[in-house]
């Protein structure tokens, strides 16, 4: 298996393959490590790690926006992973990192399923991306295509969500799915967080995620319901297994970051699924006991750059729900 941050890429040889760092993220030597470009990563505070124009080796260099995901674009501080700073684009796009550049710039956005086609190794493009490439342990063998079950077609063509208007009400779940089944009577509403959550029976997922709490919810979860980056941000470096922490309904900290409560911006939440996508990349795909994903709710509260985030994180578009439901019913 690659690093964390790293992807297979086919290798000179036909059954040759390679693990390099994932688009949009810079190999730094010194750590050994890839790290998504112009965030902060393995440099020191107020820093951000870059690749000069003719080098292929990542230095720190000084944020002239002082704050982790800040970055100049057209004169001004932007917040990467936001619409705002390419609002005169059609059709909508998102300010992020260009995986051939690695320089700030604003992408279309696309659902499309199909994955980001990788530069062949030894590319200029892979060459920018990282010095130096180190063979992987072993080649994954290559699956045929299969049709989706249940009948629904594979996703080929984009779709365009449609943003739902926020509401003063609680996170739509579980009412959102009128379950017929496993439904109790007498949800429990913590009142310290507006947060509604249902009863889950003996639910236990077999993982890496620690015992579901018996109540309420975590501070990391508190923190991104109410898209406090700077909270979250605190709490992982004081509590770095926090992340992994699901409450009784058995969502994560994502999926928290996706709720519709607390009357934060879009751009605040995805800042928030970032930070934590970068603790534990593995919850992009965390269900909780619906079976929902966070890019489930992304999509159902119209959350263009969460959806975009979880992406770019690797987010399994053609997930299902407990009623085998992908993200493409619920933007419909």
């Amino acid at each position: 298996m690659c690093a964390e941050n790293e992807l297979y890429y086919p290798g000179d040889q036909k059954d040759d393959w390679i693990c390099d760092c994932r688009p949009g993220f810079l190999y730094h030597p010194k750590s050994d490590a890839c790290w998504a470009a112009y965030t902060k990563g393995p440099c020191q505070p107020g820093q951000y790690l870059i690749l000069p124009q003719g080098t292929v080796i990542p230095i720190c260099e000084t944020n002239p926006c002082a704050i982790d995901h800040l970055v100049m674009f057209n004169g001004k501080c932007q917040l990467l992973s936001t619409t705002a700073p390419c609002n005169d684009m059609w059709p909508p796009a998102v300010l992020t990192i260009n995986a051939t550049t690695l320089t700030p710039a604003c992408e279309r956005i696309s659902l499309l399923t199909s994955a980001h086609r990788p530069a062949p190794p030894l590319s200029e493009r892979a060459a920018r991306a990282r010095a130096s490439l180190r063979p992987a342990p072993s080649a994954p063998a290559r699956e045929p295509h299969h049709r989706p079950a249940h009948g629904a077609p594979a996703l080929t063509n984009t779709f365009v969500m449609d943003k739902r208007a926020t509401s003063g009400r609680a996170e739509p779940i579980p009412s959102i799915l009128k379950k017929p089944k496993g439904r109790h009577k007498g949800d429990l509403v913590d009142k310290s967080t507006k947060i509604k959550r249902e009863k889950v029976e003996g639910s236990k997922k077999s993982g890496d995620v620690s015992a579901p709490l018996q109540q309420g919810c975590s501070p990391l979860m508190y923190a991104c319901q109410q898209a406090d980056y700077k909270a979250v941000v605190d709490i992982l470096n004081k509590d770095p297994a926090s992340v992994r922490v699901r409450d009784r309904g058995l969502r994560c900290a994502l999926h928290y970051c996706a709720s519709s409560g607390a009357g934060a911006s879009q751009a605040a939440r995805a800042a928030c699924a970032d930070r934590v996508l970068m603790a534990a990349p593995a919850l992009a795909d965390a269900r909780d006991a619906d079976g929902l994903t966070p890019l489930h709710l992304a999509v159902v509260h119209g959350n263009v750059p969460l959806v975009q985030t979880l992406l770019a994180a690797g987010a399994d578009v053609n997930a299902r729900d407990d009623e085998h439901h992908t993200v493409v019913h619920w933007a419909t």
